[in-house]
C-alpha cells in the first residue's frame, strides 16, 4: 500500500489584493501563537486578517509572530496600526498608510503636518517584522488541522528570522498560496485505483463462477 506524506512543494502564488494576505516565495513558514495555550504551530497558509485590536491573526484567531522594535531576538505578536507608540511617530508626522515588504518588514508611510510641510517627506517608519521558520527534518512536522503544524522542535527549527534570508522564502503582500496538488496526478491515481478495484471485483466474481461449475459437476 502506497503511504503518504504531505507535499511542501511552491503553489502557485496569486494576488488577491487583500490588505492582510501573505505568501512565502520560497522555503519557510509562518509562525502562530495560540493565545489560550501558548502553543506555536507552523503554517504556510498566509489568509490572515486583524483583529479588534490590530493583532495579526489567523482565521481562528491566533497571532502571527515576528519581531518589533526595541525587541530583537524576542517572538513577538505583530500588531498592526497607523498610531504606533513604539516605536513613536517621529515628531510633526502622521501615518497615512501601511505596506509589508518582501523581507516581512512593516513600514508606515508618512506625511508631515508642518504648515508648510518639510521639502523633503518623511522617512518610512518600520514598526515590525513578519518573520520566517525554516526547519531542517519538515516531515517530521505532524498535522493538527486548519493548514496547521506541529511537533516544531523535533522538525528542528533553525530559527524564525527575516524572510529572503538563510534560506527562508520571500513574502508576497496581497497574495496568497494556491493548493499544491497535481490534479492530474491525482486524477490519474484515482482512475488506477478504480482499475484495480474493478479487476479485483472480476477476479473474486471469475472464483466463484468456477466454484459454482465445480459444484455442477460434482452433482
Amino acid at each position: 500500500m502506497r503511504h503518504y506524506t504531505s507535499s511542501f512543494a511552491q503553489g502557485n502564488i496569486d494576488a488577491t489584493g487583500q490588505p492582510y494576505d501573505m505568501a512565502i516565495d520560497g522555503s519557510g513558514f509562518f509562525i502562530v501563537r495560540d493565545t489560550a495555550n501558548n502553543a506555536t504551530y507552523a503554517t504556510r497558509a498566509g489568509d490572515f486578517r486583524a483583529d479588534a485590536n490590530g493583532f495579526l491573526t489567523t482565521t481562528e484567531g491566533m497571532r502571527v509572530q515576528g519581531e518589533i522594535p526595541g525587541s530583537p531576538g524576542v517572538s513577538s505578536d505583530i500588531k498592526i496600526t497607523l498610531t504606533p507608540t513604539a516605536p513613536a511617530l517621529p515628531a510633526d508626522t502622521e501615518a497615512i498608510s501601511w505596506r509589508i515588504e518582501s523581507n516581512g518588514d512593516v513600514n508606515l508611510t508618512l506625511r508631515s503636518t508642518r504648515v508648510p510641510p518639510s521639502a523633503t517627506p518623511p522617512d518610512p517608519l518600520k514598526i515590525a517584522q513578519i518573520q520566517v521558520q525554516t526547519f531542517r527534518d519538515i516531515n517530521t512536522l505532524s498535522k493538527v488541522g486548519n493548514n496547521r503544524f506541529g511537533n516544531l522542535a523535533a522538525a528542528g527549527s533553525v530559527g524564525l528570522g527575516t524572510a529572503g534570508q538563510a534560506g527562508r522564502g520571500q513574502v508576497r503582500w496581497q497574495s496568497l498560496e494556491q493548493a499544491n496538488v497535481d490534479l492530474a496526478t491525482q486524477f490519474t491515481d484515482l482512475m488506477v485505483t478504480q482499475r484495480g478495484y474493478q479487476a479485483n471485483a472480476k477476479i473474486i466474481t471469475t472464483s466463484d463462477e468456477i466454484l459454482q461449475e465445480l459444484i455442477n459437476l460434482k452433482r
